[in-house]
């Protein structure tokens, strides 16, 4: 897939997604569609700007991603962590095999919904299935090509052990792609410490990066045994970067990843000159 195709296949996905938003209330139940609301990429109906800086946000992650897929076998991606699967379905409707995974029973449900939708609204065949388990217990007996993991290793514990399951369940030039907050930018933490005084004080304790808790109110669906989970635990970049490679990794590539698109970046700077 050359580089117009992808930027095709990430605007029809941003499309179906903001068409989405807009019919939610025919899509899902009141239920499932409360759901659908605490992870929905739009807080409001998105604007035809909204979708220009979502879909450069997903160009730079995805374009990091696919120089390592490019050959000819079918990549098999685990999305750890995957919620209501927006990321499982991008990565599949770029043609990888996808498998997400998410401890929550009602997320799965929802994202196979969603999956359904997409490949309607695209008119792609997605090759993408959901799986409620525990993702320890399914890595011991599995192998992948690709790991990705989007804002899960803030929740997923022990990070360490994790991270050394993934080097030995990935097949020979096998990539692992974590994306996720950074404990040094000053909102993050902010917003950290106001949840904790709010609601984790009682329960929490300072850790290597931030302050979080590890709660046990997560069952594995399979075998209703207490999966920890760690709270908000955000790292910084070189904080992480080390776990990496304690687990035996070697670091491709590390970049901060924002919304505002660079070209929208340089033409404000452009502008401001051009007035003075």
């Amino acid at each position: 897939m050359n580089a117009t195709d992808v930027q095709t296949v990430v605007g029809l996905y941003v499309l179906a997604e903001s068409r989405e938003f807009e019919l939610q209330e025919e899509l899902y139940e009141d239920q499932v569609r409360k759901v659908y609301r605490n992870f929905s990429p739009w807080g409001h109906r998105p604007s035809e700007f909204d979708r220009y800086v979502r879909a450069n946000a997903y160009l730079e992650i995805t374009n990091h991603i696919l120089p390592h897929c490019s050959n000819n076998r079918s990549v098999f991606c685990l999305d750890g962590g995957c919620g209501i699967g927006s990321q499982s379905i991008l990565l599949s409707a770029l043609g990888l095999r996808v498998l997400g995974v998410d401890l929550v029973e009602e997320r799965v449900k929802l994202a196979r919904k969603r999956a359904e939708f997409f490949s309607r609204e695209m008119r792609r065949e997605l090759q993408t299935d959901f799986l409620a388990a525990d993702l320890f217990k399914l890595l011991r007996g599995q192998s992948f090509d690709l790991i990705w993991l989007r804002e899960a290793v803030s929740h997923i514990h022990p990070i360490e052990d994790f991270f050394r399951l993934c080097f030995r369940c990935l097949r020979p030039r096998g990539l692992l792609v974590v994306s996720d907050a950074n404990w040094l930018h000053p909102k993050v933490r902010w917003e950290l410490y106001r949840e904790y005084w709010r609601t984790y004080r009682p329960f929490s304790r300072l850790g290597e990066s931030t302050i979080y808790f590890v709660t046990n109110d997560y069952k594995d669906p399979q075998t209703g045994e207490a999966v920890p989970m760690a709270m908000e635990r955000v790292f910084s970049p070189g904080q992480l970067k080390h776990k990496i490679r304690e687990a035996g990794f070697f670091i491709v590539r590390a970049l901060t990843v924002g919304y505002v698109p660079k070209s929208t970046i340089a033409e404000s700077v452009t502008s401001n000159l051009e007035t003075r």
